[in-house]
């Protein structure tokens, strides 16, 4: 899988399928896998974007603690990394945090 260099920490990313883009952000402990299924139909309609948090799956794990705004911080620059101006976000737990969050801060950013 891909990795971005954001914010001094690799992000392990997947982009699959083609359309608009929509982020899938996991909860806490887990990493993107756990939108598997969900990617994959998803994918038959949208660029599905998914990505490890970081301290999560194969994304760096720098000390902690984390805040909601360093995922926030992180998802700006991959977005921005991947050249992506607006997209659809869904979250899980502490994805939707960052969700709401990055929607919030970002109001533009997001359908």
């Amino acid at each position: 899988m891909p990795t971005a260099t954001v914010n001094g920490v690799h992000l392990n990313y997947r982009i699959e399928g083609e359309g608009p883009p929509i982020v899938l952000m996991h909860g806490f402990s887990t990493g993107h896998y756990v939108w598997d299924a969900t990617a994959s139909r998803l994918a038959e309609r949208f660029r599905v974007v998914r990505h490890d948090h970081r301290g999560h799956g194969d994304s760096s794990k720098p000390p902690g603690p984390y805040r909601i705004q360093d995922y926030v911080d992180d998802l700006v620059a991959l977005l921005n990394y991947l050249g992506y101006e607006r997209v659809d976000l869904v979250g899980h737990s502490m994805g939707g945090r960052t969700a709401l969050l990055f929607a919030l801060d970002h109001p533009h950013a997001h359908h």
